[in-house]
């Protein structure tokens, strides 16, 4: 079973978690290789369960750049219906609640935690955006929760 997590954005991050062998892959949301994962012949076959954020946060500092997310948004909902792909689509508290131990108050907190869950359940997993990255990739973080919470819902939890 495959259970995708979708963080759409500007810097917005695919995460897939195999439940077969509870491995974790990452991907930029620009990579549309990374949203065709269920057409590879390897894992074609099995059933997926995605969820994905409500709603682009709009934080960005200009219009184009909101646009762009908005834009992205909307080519991954096109994108998953033309597929015939069955989704959830949440508000990041919602899965923030369900999926991280404790839910610490304050944005930045939040994000703190849900970056040490993700690294710490899936240590093996390169969690930089490039190879010159020198920080961990806060949105491939927030979709791999989101994968585990694709995973709850489905009745497979941890």
């Amino acid at each position: 079973m495959l259970y995708v997590g979708i963080d759409p954005g500007v810097t917005g991050a695919v995460a897939v978690l195999d439940d077969s062998d509870d491995s974790m892959r990452i991907g930029s949301i620009e990579d549309i290789e990374v949203l065709q994962i269920w057409s590879d012949d390897d894992i074609g076959n099995q059933a997926i369960h995605l969820a994905m954020v409500e709603r682009p946060v709009i934080m960005a500092k200009n219009v184009s750049v909101t646009a762009k997310q908005f834009q992205q948004f909307g080519e991954i909902l096109g994108f998953l219906k033309a597929c015939d792909i069955a989704r959830e689509i949440c508000t990041p508290q919602k899965w923030q609640k369900a999926v991280l131990p404790t839910l610490p108050k304050g944005r930045d907190a939040v994000k703190k935690a849900t970056r040490e869950w993700a690294t710490g359940r899936w240590p093996k997993t390169n969690w930089k955006r490039t190879e010159r990255s020198r920080i961990i990739w806060q949105d491939a973080c927030d979709a791999a929760a989101l994968a585990e919470y694709a995973r709850m819902r489905a009745g497979g939890g941890r």
